[in-house]
């Protein structure tokens, strides 16, 4: 740039990216306008080369827990890049800038866009938090580079305490899909070993077009993992908390979310609607439709007896187990698992043997189970027949071949 002017100072503007160098050179009046010997050069330095950036975080008087450290300074304008240079402590608490921990060029990100002014950058790694054996924490400070590689002032030494790290969840993976949830497995790491550990896990749900969180499961343990029984196809929201020797020492990990894979929920009820359905053995006095059906051969022959029991079949059941009981003494005198194919329009059972005389009184109860129970659901209320041993007459009783 090259101006003139009849007074001794002069005003422009000149781009911050890079240093510019400036002179003045006398010249005399018209008509000849000799030009006088010029004046020594000079630098101009731009403002990324003489502001101090401003430190905004980590703070001093906030202990920093756990890996990644963010930090965040105020732009400084016309910088390309920044300096960030980490320094031990002494024993005695002091920044050591003769102890570097780590110093690296570092274009930086906006912090978010409620600080439009301010930039930063995570360091993620071992030790930038501090160790067990290093709880004084660490210094650090920010200089700003121009585009051509020129360094800035660098900024005041900042400083940070050293508190209990932040859990880290490991699985499952933020944001996985078709994981197990009989059981979940859930497992976390941490940099130290805290008192114990506080898991959280919310289900959620949408409703009226709002997310709804209910805590479903977790709590204390002093392992970095549990495992717990949770619904297929749902979507959960989970943390850990470290605890420290009190609660000023408990960090929270970050939160992430995870949906069960799609499957069957363990069948928590009890067929019902049982056909023969008597409540109680006295109810089978004068009923005569509860009367064993019977398979003549011929009348000099034995006969087998059977009866058909019914129920109504539960929803996702894949088997069902039927047992029956003898009134007498109660014992078991008939158990049989049927498919729920097998079962679709009842199953029919052999009258048992039996000592004394007819009528033969039993019990009988039914349960079911699907894909995801390795054993059967809840029995059904015990209900109650009685069977008749007879050829082809049976006194008015109605008889019914098998």
């Amino acid at each position: 740039t090259i101006s003139e002017t009849s007074e001794t100072q002069f005003k422009l503007s000149l781009p911050s990216s890079s240093p510019r160098y400036w002179a003045v050179q006398p010249k005399g009046p018209a008509p000849y306008y000799e030009l006088g010997t010029i004046s020594s050069i000079r630098k101009v330095i731009p403002d990324n080369q003489k502001t101090k950036p401003a430190l905004h975080l980590p703070l001093s008087s906030v202990p920093y827990h756990g890996l990644p450290v963010t930090f965040i300074w105020k732009k400084v304008s016309g910088a390309a890049t920044y300096r960030v240079v980490v320094y031990n402590k002494t024993a005695t608490g002091a920044c050591n800038t003769a102890s570097v921990f780590w110093d690296n060029l570092a274009p930086g990100v906006n912090f978010n866009s409620g600080f439009p002014d301010y930039i930063g950058v995570e360091i993620d790694q071992d030790g930038i938090a501090g160790s067990p054996a290093d709880k004084s924490g660490k210094c650090w400070t920010v200089t700003a580079i121009g585009s051509d590689g020129t360094a800035g002032v660098a900024s005041d030494l900042g400083s940070y305490a050293i508190g209990p790290s932040k859990p880290v969840l490991l699985s499952p993976a933020k944001n996985a899909t078709d994981v197990d949830f009989q059981p979940t497995t859930l497992s976390w790491q941490n940099e130290w070993t805290p008192n114990g550990y506080t898991l959280h896990v919310l289900e959620q749900h949408m409703e009226n077009g709002f997310t709804i969180m209910k805590e479903v499961g977790g709590g204390n343990t002093s392992s970095t993992q549990m495992t717990l029984n949770l619904k297929p196809s749902t979507s959960y929201h989970w943390n850990v908390e470290a605890r420290g020797t009190d609660t000023t020492n408990m960090t929270k990990s970050a939160s992430s979310d995870f949906t069960t894979e799609q499957g069957c929920t363990p069948i928590a009820s009890a067929p019902g609607s049982l056909s023969p359905g008597l409540t109680g053995v006295d109810e089978l006095d004068n009923v005569s439709e509860y009367v064993c059906y019977v398979q003549p051969q011929n009348t000099q022959s034995p006969y087998t007896p059977y009866y058909r029991l019914q129920w109504q079949p539960v929803a996702g059941a894949t088997s069902y187990q039927v047992k029956v009981y003898s009134f007498g003494n109660g014992s078991t005198v008939f158990s049989q698992e049927y498919t729920a194919a097998e079962a679709a329009n009842g199953v029919v059972v052999p009258h048992p043997p039996q000592q004394g005389q007819a009528p033969y009184e039993y019990g009988w109860e039914v349960r079911a189970k699907n894909s995801c129970m390795s054993s059967y659901g809840p029995a059904s209320a015990l209900r109650y027949y009685e069977c008749f041993a007879c050829f082809t007459n049976c006194g008015g009783y109605p008889v019914a071949p098998h």
